[in-house]
């Protein structure tokens, strides 16, 4: 009875996890994928035209905009058919998959550079950000994108699990950052999102070819032997080079996710001080030792309370990690790099909570910013980072040569009402004209971020 009971549950599980229910043909499973792997006439459009609409969700910060996008995007298939490809030893599938998606990456960075170029705006926001470089989660992510994109594909009736999978496995954003990044000359954007695109490009590829694997869909058969025994060692020589890099980056994300988590444990339970407040704080995964930076803001610590802090980094399993501790005292003023270094990691640590929907920490969040405000006006010292502001509009304004910040009050006589304006004055080497004088305010007017400026360009 035993034996017969365990028969049943063997046949019942085969049953609710068998992939051949509902499974299409092999020839319908292949024509599809090829079908798909092929960008030509209206899919190129297709994907010029969902690159430049995820650039603007990017450019404008609308969630809904850039999963219209990712909605739209052709690029599930030649990524789906390089996995197949290498299943099945077909060496014209994986070229013509190979060259689709390289025209597709091109033809995408391209347009989204051309329109970053011609955006006013050009300010980094969150979904920006978060295309910027890929965790542990893009992978699992990306992995499971692609069996779940594959079994959809097979099956004989087509249902919304592709648009999901493409929702969820992001491909179009990391491209559209890339663009931004080729257009700004922000070239830790331009390669940071095409590594995150190639992390998730990898992993659907690597999930369709387990699955086509194991639904042990026919492999290709070669006439002349020696050319299927050259293609054979050719993909063996392929699916090397994609697997082991990608276990190993795996292994090396797993291990920085985990030091980050550790250190911001250890920085929110040992750094608990009234009088004294973390600016910045900064995780060198990749340094040896690994590093924790933190700047401070307040009341300086002294030497034994630093030592005792220092002392508990092993509790959280940062034995092997230095501590770097930068203290600035209420007494002194903050200088402009203090300031912009708070302003950019106070916006980081915002975005990261608004990223994992975490309300509490916003809202402490919002403390410690109206708490530094209220400190930063007390100190009586606050300039714009005119170096920094510089090399950005350097970047963006080639022709520019010089330019000078300053906040000044401004009385209006007729209201008797004082108010305070940045004023700037910019140096081109040759005449701008009235659309790119304009372009060069609005930029300034985002970067500042106010609503008016004072703005002389000289001759």
């Amino acid at each position: 009875m035993g034996e017969e009971a365990k028969k049943d549950f063997k046949t019942i599980s085969k049953e609710l996890f068998d992939l051949r229910i509902d499974k299409a043909s092999n020839q319908e499973i292949i024509d599809d994928i090829k079908k798909d792997s092929v960008f030509k006439g209206p899919s190129l459009w297709i994907l010029f035209f969902a690159i430049i609409i995820c650039s603007i969700g990017l450019d404008i910060n609308s969630t809904a905009v850039i999963i219209g996008g990712m909605l739209i995007s052709p690029l599930m298939g030649p990524i789906m058919g390089i996995g197949m490809g290498l299943y099945r030893n077909d060496l014209d599938l994986l070229k013509t998959a190979g060259f689709n998606i390289f025209t597709a990456i091109v033809l995408s960075v391209l347009a989204s550079a051309l329109y970053f170029y011609i955006s006013p705006l050009n300010k980094v926001q969150s979904e920006l950000l978060s295309r910027t470089s890929p965790a542990v989660w893009d992978v699992l992510i990306a992995f499971s994108g692609g069996f779940a994109g594959i079994i959809a594909y097979t099956r004989k009736e087509k249902n919304n699990v592709i648009p999901g999978v493409a929702i969820a496995t992001a491909l179009m954003p990391p491209l559209s950052t890339a663009g931004f990044g080729l257009a700004t000359g922000n070239y830790n954007f331009f390669f940071g999102a095409l590594y995150l695109f190639a992390i998730n490009s990898v992993f659907i590829a690597f999930g369709t070819y387990l699955v086509i694997r194991i639904l042990k869909i026919r492999k290709k058969k070669y006439l002349d032997e020696k050319i299927e025994q050259r293609s054979k060692r050719i993909i063996a020589f392929l699916i090397i080079l994609i697997i082991i890099p990608s276990v190993l980056t795996a292994i090396k994300m797993v291990k920085k996710n985990t030091f980050e988590r550790n250190a911001e444990m250890f920085i929110s339970n040992e750094f608990n001080f009234d009088n004294t407040l973390i600016i910045s704080k900064k995780f060198r995964f990749n340094k040896t030792p690994k590093q924790i930076d933190i700047t401070l803001y307040g009341d300086k610590l002294d030497a034994s309370t630093i030592s005792k802090i220092k002392s508990k980094l092993s509790n959280y399993h940062l034995g092997n990690t230095q501590l770097m501790i930068i203290q600035g005292s209420q007494d002194n003023k903050l200088n402009e790099d203090m300031v912009q270094e708070l302003r950019d990691n106070l916006k980081e640590d915002i975005l990261r909570d608004m990223n994992n929907n975490s309300f509490e920490k916003q809202k402490d969040k919002d403390k410690s910013i109206k708490s530094l405000e209220e400190k930063i006006k007390a100190s009586g010292n606050f300039y714009y980072p005119v170096k920094r502001i510089g090399e950005e509009a350097k970047i963006n304004f080639p022709k520019i040569e010089s330019i000078t910040i300053s906040k000044n009050p401004i009385l209006n006589l007729k209201k008797n009402k004082m108010d305070t304006i940045p004023i700037v004055i910019a140096k081109f080497e040759e005449k701008q004209s009235d659309t790119e004088a304009n372009r060069f305010n609005l930029w300034l007017k985002a970067r500042l971020q106010v609503d008016t400026i004072e703005l002389l360009i000289r001759k």
